[in-house]
């Protein structure tokens, strides 16, 4: 949703923070998408 401003304002800042809390919980797309922001 941040990373691609659908409904609200794009961020990648508060994008890699909702990835890292999903990979923090073991979803590995959580862990997939923040590994690709992070680059």
């Amino acid at each position: 949703m941040y990373e691609k401003g659908k409904g609200v304002r794009k961020s990648n800042t508060k994008a890699l923070k909702y990835y890292g809390k999903a990979c923090d919980l073991e979803l590995a797309l959580g862990c997939k998408n923040y590994a690709r922001l992070k680059k």
